[in-house]
């Protein structure tokens, strides 16, 4: 009795249950084949930093792994965001002009291509481009950048004069993969969760109207039994 009531009101209210899938779904296809697709490359390195030891023997304290560990963390606490500035953008357009890469683009052509994220002392390098060649030759170029001179984009006082830093790579950016298959999974998902919504502003909406429909809704109203019905106009029905 129950899904006989559901289906009622889906089927009163399909227009809204419809449209609004068919809306969205419209709009995501529309925008996954106009859209041009993008390459994402992924590397991953490890940053290890050594602190200064103390210049004389007798000294009591001397940093061992565990303070190395930790003077790492703290270290590359502000890194992710030097290397998302423009300073590191432009080593790195300078390096990919250089006799490894070959290639010849200008700053604002590499500026916002990769963005830099931290994990404890890894960090981790996502670059985008609509060339799957560009994006692997740019997280390349990165990576040789800051393995060739990583104290200069450490900002740490008279730290980085003393200190060592070694960089080393987890994951090298072997490919660049595209995003076609992820945006038409979002599509997918997009138009489900319209369909979820138009089902729920239909029964919202069934909620909210007050009339009264059928010989179950005014048993449910007015707290009495039916004792007869009149079928509609030109239909054939039955009397309870």
């Amino acid at each position: 009795m129950e899904l006989r009531r559901y289906w009622s009101i889906i089927w009163r209210y399909r227009v809204v249950v419809l449209a609004l899938p068919l809306l969205v779904g419209l709009v995501t296809s529309l925008l996954f084949f106009v859209l041009p697709p993008s390459y994402t490359a992924k590397a991953k390195v490890q940053v290890v930093m050594a602190p200064p030891q103390a210049e004389s023997p007798d000294t009591f304290f001397r940093y061992d792994t565990y303070y190395t560990y930790l003077a790492t963390e703290y270290a590359v606490d502000d890194l992710a965001d030097v290397l998302n500035g423009n300073t590191f953008a432009a080593a790195v357009t300078a390096t990919l002009r250089g006799p490894e890469f070959n290639l010849n683009l200008q700053d604002e052509e590499v500026r916002g291509t990769f963005k830099v994220r931290r994990t404890h002392r890894v960090l981790l390098f996502d670059t985008t481009t609509g060339d799957r060649d560009r994006s692997l030759a740019i997280a390349r170029a990165a990576l040789l950048t800051l393995q060739r001179d990583p104290l200069k984009y450490f900002s740490k006082g008279d730290l980085v004069e003393k200190a060592g830093v070694a960089i080393i790579p987890i994951d090298q950016p072997l490919e660049a993969r595209g995003d076609r298959t992820s945006r038409a999974l979002n599509a997918i998902i997009q138009t489900a969760l319209a369909g979820c919504a138009g089902l729920g502003l239909a029964f919202l909406l069934a909620y909210l109207n007050d009339r009264v429909r059928d010989a179950e809704g005014l048993e449910e109203a007015l707290g009495l039994p039916v004792l007869g019905q009149i079928p509609p106009s030109g239909r054939s029905g039955r009397v309870a």
